[in-house]
């Protein structure tokens, strides 16, 4: 039986709430802690939630798994100092420190979604350990021009939002991530909803930041991991998809996947469909 311990990390005076699944033994795995690790890096005003159809596919698959909540996301309390100030670099290095909390082994696979996404090229552009990464939904591997003045305004929303008692940003979030009139795509939107509206104000702003201040374009080269980057093809938060196509290929073998009929979230706005194409990729 599979089994998951939860439990909040602090890296300098930032509480990370954790979770850490491992699955049921087997004839072929009989040591769950020695099945391979994979790390889940959820997007800005998601949380780890948006991995739930993921980890029960990957403790089916025996991998252990780890998942963590960004600082002010899901479960993990808001930044306890107003002024905080987090670059993608601070965030992948207590990435590397949560991991190391619970295993010395490095990770097999780094999966992330949109800023999880880049956070999970960077982590192997720093720590050359894993063998596999899935960057999914990335809005590019250097911040946007073009975006800065617009995380400004989301930023105004939230806080008038957070003043007025009203769930705007949350919402407009939801369903920009997620466009689509079929059943999936509404319970998608419905799943994504529970996880804005968890997002807190200083969490948002602390992300939001980092999103802005980031250029990894030249490094990409010095990725020794296998690549995916999976882009859906209704994200409208990603930009251009030949800009990113061309950035993929700075990463060599890198794989380049458009996904058809999926948003921002292909973990949620697909699960079974994501999940067949991360277990092929694995396998290669």
């Amino acid at each position: 039986m599979a089994s998951t311990t939860s439990k909040t990390i602090m890296l300098d005076g930032i509480p990370y709430h954790t979770t850490y699944a491992l699955p049921a033994p087997t004839t072929s795995q009989p040591d769950p802690n020695s099945a391979p690790l994979v790390v889940l890096i959820h997007a800005l005003m998601a949380s780890s939630a948006m991995y739930d159809s993921t980890t029960h596919a990957l403790l089916s698959t025996s991998h252990r798994v780890l998942l963590y909540d960004h600082i002010g996301h899901g479960s993990s309390p808001a930044p306890p100092h107003q002024d905080t100030l987090f670059s993608f670099d601070h965030m992948t290095h207590h990435l590397h420190r949560l991991i190391s909390n619970y295993t010395s082994s490095p990770p097999h696979v780094v999966i992330g979604c949109s800023m999880g996404g880049v956070l999970a090229v960077r982590y192997a552009i720093l720590y050359p350990a894993p063998k596999y990464i899935m960057a999914l939904g990335v809005p590019g591997f250097t911040a946007l021009e073009e975006a800065k003045d617009a995380w400004s305004k989301r930023i105004e929303q939230f806080r008038a939002d957070v003043k007025e008692g009203n769930d705007t940003l949350a919402v407009a979030t939801a369903e920009r991530w997620l466009p689509g009139n079929e059943e999936r795509s509404r319970a998608a939107r419905a799943k994504a909803l529970n996880m804005t509206r968890r997002c807190s104000l200083k969490g948002y702003i602390v992300c939001a930041d980092a999103i802005r201040q980031y250029d990894y374009t030249d490094q990409l080269s010095n990725v020794k991991a296998k690549v995916m980057i999976v882009i859906g093809e209704r994200d409208t938060a990603v930009g251009s998809v030949n800009r990113l196509s061309h950035a993929a290929e700075r990463i060599p073998g890198s794989q380049f996947v458009l996904m058809q009929g999926v948003g921002h979230l292909p973990p949620v706005h697909d699960e079974q469909r994501f999940e067949d194409l991360m277990m092929r990729f694995l396998k290669t």
